[in-house]
């Protein structure tokens, strides 16, 4: 019974110590299997987002070393993906700009041929070969179609043989040298008449200085030059007639300074013909003033037939002057004249006139008892000119009468201003 008893505690710890035993075998296939499988979890998730594009999940490094290894190589390729997107983004956006940048080019390129077609210029570029690229409207209309080839052999069929000469030799060559060159050559029209134009060529360079492509621009300017050649010849044909009508006019002006002088010659004559009776007359006048016993009333008559006569002999002097004048020989001799003697003799001569048309002559009361430095015949020829037209112009009992006054003179000396007045219009 003893031993069986044995046996039996015997049997049951074995049986305990099998359990413990499994139970340990049991966790640690557990424990291992959790720490294999968690981190392949991981690296499936990761991997998950990786194809889906979520790269923004950190990949977890844990476990056996082959697992950590190939979670790091996830992780580095996660990383390399993430840049390479980055860089395939910023590319793209490049390429957006450069293409918004070229559609800006495209449509600005487009709006200024939209210009050069719709301009009545004619405008064309040639490449660096010298091949024509384009030509406009108003070039394909005006030559009637766009001519091909290079320019050595394009040029002679757009110019006559002067022009296409002034360009090629001149033209281009200048313009690849300093860059343009204008000047004024000639097309061939389409039904081969010739068009004088304004040429300007102008040479494009790329960033390097090398010629990227050449253009000209030509301006009809025919109708400029009718009109330049019609106002030439209306000019020309101006200056015939002024030079012709300067001839008239010279002809003329020689007649008459013949004229002229044919009349001075006749005043001079006829004056020196009518000083001798008048000399006569006053002669005859003065002997009666002396000898003569005259009554007062007879003595007045005769007063009045002198200074009538004095000033007629002054008349025919001023007519001698006139054909000095005219004769550049006039002189003037001022002198001290007393100025209410002078005007009471202008009155004197005129009081006949103004009885004669019932007019009053009124004397001069202010400013005339002084004495004046003029020329003493000049200045009473002036007064009886201005007194016997304010007579002849005055109404019917009207008044005539000088007025005097000071004033500045534009040399800046004093002098006297004689005004007469009337009540005529």
């Amino acid at each position: 019974v003893h031993i069986e008893r044995a046996l039996e505690a015997s049997r049951n710890r074995i049986l305990l110590f099998s359990a413990i035993l499994m139970a340990a075998v049991a966790l640690v296939v557990l424990l291992v299997s959790r720490g294999l499988t968690r981190p392949i979890e991981r690296l499936t998730l990761a991997t998950r987002d990786i194809a889906d594009g979520t790269l923004d999940r950190q990949i977890e490094a844990s476990g056996a070393s082959e697992l950590a290894m190939l979670g790091q190589s996830l992780g580095r390729m996660r990383d390399s993906i993430r840049q390479q997107i980055s860089e395939l983004a910023e590319n793209n956006r490049r390429l957006e700009e450069e293409a918004d940048q070229r559609r800006r080019v495209e449509q600005e390129r487009d709006r200024l041929a939209s210009i050069l077609e719709a301009t009545t210029d004619i405008v064309s570029m040639a490449d660096p070969a010298g091949n024509v690229i384009y030509f406009n409207r108003a070039g394909r209309a005006t030559l009637g179609v766009a001519p091909q080839g290079p320019l050595e052999l394009m040029i002679p069929q757009v110019h006559p043989e002067w022009a296409a000469r002034l360009v090629l030799e001149q033209g281009l060559p200048t313009a690849l040298r300093d860059g343009v060159w204008s000047g004024e050559t000639a097309i061939l029209a389409a039904d081969g008449g010739e068009i004088t134009v304004s040429q300007v060529i102008i040479t494009h360079r790329d960033a390097d200085g090398r010629v990227a492509y050449m253009s000209t621009i030509m301006r009809d300017i025919s109708e400029r030059k009718r009109t330049e050649q019609a106002l030439r010849e209306f000019n020309a044909e101006l200056e015939r007639r002024v030079e012709q009508r300067t001839t008239q006019l010279a002809a003329s002006r020689d007649e008459a300074d013949r004229a002229n002088h044919a009349k001075s010659e006749f005043l001079s004559r006829m004056s020196h013909e009518l000083r001798t009776p008048m000399n006569a007359i006053l002669g005859f006048g003065q002997l009666l003033e002396v000898g003569a016993s005259l009554d007062d009333r007879r003595r007045g008559w005769l007063r009045e037939i002198m200074a009538g006569g004095r000033h007629l002999l002054e008349l025919i002097n001023d007519v001698l002057d006139l054909a000095r004048v005219e004769s550049g020989k006039f002189t003037i001799s001022p002198e001290s004249v007393a100025l209410r003697p002078l005007i009471d003799d202008c009155l004197t001569l005129l009081r006949p006139l103004a009885e004669a048309g019932d007019v009053r002559l009124l004397e001069a009361t202010r400013h005339c008892d002084v004495q004046v430095r003029a020329d003493r015949t000049r200045l009473k020829q002036v007064l009886l000119n201005l007194l016997s037209n304010a007579v002849k112009y005055n109404r019917r009992r009207g008044t005539v009468n000088i007025a005097v006054s000071y004033t500045h003179l534009s040399c800046g000396q004093g002098g006297l201003l004689l005004r007469p007045a009337d009540d005529g219009t």
